[in-house]
C-alpha cells in the first residue's frame, strides 16, 4: 500500500533526510532533505520537494536517514 501525503507528513517533519534513489539507481543515492509537506498530484502520486533540487520527487523513492 503506497504513503498518502497525510500519513508522510503525520510521520516526517520539514527537514527529514532521506536517502534518495532514482528510478535508473539500482543502489545506493544521495542524502537529501525535504523542503515542503508531501502532497497528492492530480495524477495520484504523492511527492514532496527536496533541498537542492528542482522539481518535485516521488515519496515511493525515499528511503527515511534522519533528520
Amino acid at each position: 500500500m503506497k504513503m498518502t501525503a497525510d500519513q508522510f507528513n503525520a510521520k516526517y517533519t520539514i527537514g527529514s533526510g532521506f536517502i534518495y534513489q532514482s528510478v535508473m539507481a539500482f543502489r545506493g543515492g544521495e542524502a537529501v532533505y525535504t523542503t515542503s509537506e508531501a502532497w497528492t498530484m492530480c495524477s495520484g502520486e504523492v511527492v514532496v520537494k527536496l533541498r537542492g533540487k528542482s522539481g518535485c520527487f516521488s515519496v515511493d523513492h525515499l528511503t527515511y536517514a534522519g533528520a
